[in-house]
């Protein structure tokens, strides 16, 4: 009897974790399926003083989304399960630090973008997202060529902005 202890008593355990085991399921699974399968992503919107920031923008949302499992980029926004809209709301720059000797000249200014994106759903005419913000900025220094710095620095503002609006729509939960 005291040899069957153990083995029962392992059997026991084996099968609780079994069972628990079998009673797991991911809290993503049905969030996931009410996602959209096809999105349309309509031409972005500039209402900020960003210089044709909206043609990249529009291009590297798309790449990112192309890169989303389970989403499929359509051309034709009466054909796609969800509409995105994206609109860059506010660019700005900041002085980040001045030299402490002179009070005029900035070394580093700080560069914003922030933008507004909503998912809309075909079907139901709800949304998935409504004016979800998103912010990207960086710092960028004002010696040497600042224009081409500042033109450099959009382009890596936009690549983050379209990262952040991919998570949000690919991983909202």
């Amino acid at each position: 009897m005291r040899d069957m202890l153990p083995k029962s008593l392992i059997l026991s355990i084996f099968c609780c974790l079994l069972l628990c085991g079998c009673a797991y399921h991911s809290g993503n699974n049905s969030v996931l399926s009410s996602l959209p399968e096809t999105v349309y992503v309509a031409p972005v919107c500039n209402d900020s003083i960003a210089p044709q920031m909206q043609a990249v923008l529009s291009a590297q949302i798309r790449k990112n989304l192309s890169q989303c499992p389970g989403i499929k980029l359509v051309e034709n926004p009466t054909t796609a399960d969800a509409v995105l809209t994206v609109n860059v709301v506010h660019f700005g720059q900041s002085a980040a630090t001045r030299m402490s000797d002179d009070s005029v000249r900035a070394k580093t200014f700080s560069i914003n973008v922030r933008a507004n994106c909503s998912l809309l759903d075909n079907k139901s005419g709800k949304y998935f997202l409504r004016n979800y913000a998103v912010e990207a900025s960086m710092d960028i220094r004002a010696e040497g060529d600042y224009q081409h710095r500042k033109s450099q620095a959009i382009s890596q503002l936009t690549l983050k902005l379209a990262e952040k609006i991919g998570d949000a729509v690919c991983n909202p939960w």
